[in-house]
């Protein structure tokens, strides 16, 4: 956790790794010593993570999953209102348009998302719920 040499981030947080590698470089050169490592970004997977209302997941937003709040009512709730689509019944509904199945992509690997996206389109996208 301190003095890392990668940091797990976001596409859209790269700009504080920035901010972080010349605070960083700045002091080790201000004190002429190697006191922090001057960190690289990991990306672990390309994709915006969506929020429980299709936007992307922020808590300015409010739409965020509080995976470790002890309240499970409120971690219900917040999963019970993620946005799927607005379709109407009979037309034809798309994986990236879900909200649930981009979760899942992004805490998954690609078989297991591969087989999640077959047995949905069998069950539900093809209308045989």
């Amino acid at each position: 956790m301190f003095n890392p040499e990668y940091v797990p981030v976001g596409i859209d947080q790269e700009q504080h790794m920035e901010i972080t590698r010349y605070v960083a470089k700045k002091i080790n050169t201000d004190l002429n010593s190697h006191i922090f490592n001057i960190p690289k970004s990991y990306h672990y997977k390309e994709e915006t993570l969506l929020g429980t209302d299709n936007r992307k997941m922020s808590k300015s937003y409010n739409n965020i999953i509080p995976l470790f709040n002890n309240d499970l009512k409120k971690l219900r709730k917040s999963i019970f209102s993620i946005a799927t689509n607005s379709k109407n019944i009979g037309e034809p509904k798309f994986e990236n348009e879900s909200a649930i199945t981009n979760i899942f992509k992004f805490l998954s690997t690609d078989d297991e998302y591969n087989l999640l996206l077959e047995e949905m389109k069998y069950r539900y996208w093809m209308g045989r719920c």
